[in-house]
């Protein structure tokens, strides 16, 4: 098994990419210690609740703060992390989910909320159409708003395409045929794993890991 050098990996996707899973996956398959934002939160929960979309953001936001902080303090048991998460991406889900007066107040706290800059050694992004995504959810009994998740994949995209505070791999799926295939998921990992730094994307179409 090929050893990863980096102690941090961050992986991001919309609901439906099976980021969470991959983030899962790394921390069995590499022994790596997995905090997920997906065990306290679902984005689009506040739908079905009486409490607001405002509120549940940010109880989010404090929770990234929050954890963010808590990732400055290594200990022996935790000195390989993964995450499922970027902080930075909380603006975005701010600004698809919120109304206009919502949205104001939230960046005004989100200022003043601002945590220690956490950079991950490694950021995967899990690209998908928001069809695929669409699809994927349904196959999971989610509910998922067509029009949210293609304005979301529009702003990670762009989001990603200008990240520069780490290593950085774009990996683009179909969640919908790829994590049905083993011996695909495991070569993903083994890219993962391989990727020595800079910005790199990977296309995977019809379920086969594709060249740079």
């Amino acid at each position: 098994m090929m050893n990863l050098d980096f102690r941090h990996i961050a992986i991001e996707g919309l609901p439906g990419s099976g980021h969470e899973r991959l983030a899962m996956l790394l921390a069995e398959e590499y022994e790596y210690h997995p905090e997920l934002e997906s065990n306290w939160f679902d984005p689009f929960s506040s739908e079905d609740k009486n409490e607001s979309p405002l509120s549940e953001h940010l109880r989010r936001l404090v929770w990234r703060f929050e954890h963010q902080k808590s990732l400055i303090k290594t200990d022996m048991f935790r000195q390989r992390i993964v995450t499922d998460y970027l902080f930075d991406t909380h603006r975005l889900w701010g600004d698809a989910i919120l109304e206009h007066s919502e949205r104001v107040l939230y960046k005004h706290i989100a200022e003043i909320v601002a945590p220690p800059e956490v950079a991950p050694d490694l950021a995967v992004y899990i690209q998908c159409e928001p069809e695929a995504l669409i699809r994927s959810l349904h196959r999971e009994n989610r509910r998922g708003d067509t029009d949210r998740l293609t304005a979301l994949a529009d702003s990670y995209n762009r989001f990603f395409f200008e990240y520069e505070k780490s290593a950085a791999l774009i990996v683009r799926i179909d969640p919908t045929t790829l994590w049905d295939e083993p011996e695909h998921v495991h070569e993903l990992l083994s890219r993962i794993a391989a990727h020595k730094g800079g910005k790199q994307y990977i296309i995977s179409r019809d379920s086969e890991l594709l060249g740079d």
